[in-house]
């Protein structure tokens, strides 16, 4: 289950849901932690 301060495969912090469709789709806004400036990123589960 995807939540808040997740982190998925050891690189991207989950920071919040941006939106979830009735198939249950969801958006999140993460960011990518090897990245010096902690580069926002676009995930969507499918």
């Amino acid at each position: 289950m995807l939540a808040p301060g997740k982190i998925l495969q050891q690189r991207y912090q989950l920071q919040q849901r941006l939106g979830r469709t009735a198939a249950g789709h969801q958006t999140w806004l993460a960011v990518d932690l090897e990245s010096q400036a902690h580069i926002p990123q676009i995930f969507r589960q499918i």
